[in-house]
């Protein structure tokens, strides 16, 4: 790739950056109509960019449930509220996961990061996977384990999980119980359904203040803008 098209690609992901969070501000002002109609004229004064919604890289959705589902930050009233519906196997959802968590632990009194299951693909290590983080009793231990998984680099079997689910301080026989009943899958079939509502097609994907971001690269960049933008209100 030439250095011209570097620094293209470069601006108009910083263009597609600043669009999306003016969006989130408008959100507030704006009825769902007059966000169609100005996304609509975005679209036609951009044209062929990410900012498209052409490309379905930008779309605001009603609203998504997230009250049963597991989160970090501020549960009240958040500054940013993100949904990533994720795939434990996937590649692509490690790497989204290490770039955005570290702002969600520095500003989790303004922020409110929300995980929703979307396995693409069911190996059996994903199945283990959604076996154990649904059976976990307690947020604290849930995002501990999450947190293994998305930062191990050495690949992840079955007998490093019981090995670690062991070693937890939790109620085994009540956590067996869940696991050998399929309590767990009602869960994850509610998250699916609620994504594929909402347009999820594939992982990671995310929502940030109701706008889906398909480019996930750009996610730590809005939520930075949107602090920014509320800290100097």
């Amino acid at each position: 790739m030439t250095k011209r098209l570097k620094m293209k690609k470069l601006e108009e992901t910083n263009i597609n950056s600043v669009l999306v969070v003016v969006l989130l501000i408008l959100q507030i002002a704006l009825t769902s109509v007059q966000i169609i109609k100005l996304n609509q004229y975005i679209a036609l004064t951009l044209g062929p960019t990410k900012a498209s919604l052409e490309n379905q890289d930008i779309e605001f959705v009603e609203a998504i449930p997230i009250s049963d589902d597991p989160y970090i930050g501020n549960n009240n009233d958040p500054v940013v509220t993100i949904v990533g519906f994720l795939d434990f196997s996937c590649q692509h959802c490690k790497s989204a996961y290490q770039a955005i968590m570290p702002l969600v632990y520095e500003h989790r009194d303004s922020i409110q990061f929300v995980l929703k299951d979307f396995p693409v693909k069911t190996p059996d290590i994903e199945t283990s996977l959604l076996k154990i983080t649904n059976c976990l009793p307690s947020q604290y231990i849930y995002w501990e384990f999450v947190d293994y998984i998305f930062s191990s680099d050495a690949p992840i079997t079955d007998l490093n999980l019981i090995s670690r689910v062991e070693n937890l301080n939790i109620d085994h026989s009540m956590f067996n119980e869940c696991v050998s009943n399929g309590n767990y899958i009602t869960e994850v079939e509610q998250d699916i359904s609620e994504g594929k509502k909402v347009g999820v097609i594939g992982t990671p994907t995310f929502y940030v203040n109701g706008y889906r971001i398909n480019n996930w690269n750009s996610v730590p960049s809005i939520i930075n803008m949107l602090l920014e933008i509320n800290q100097s209100n």
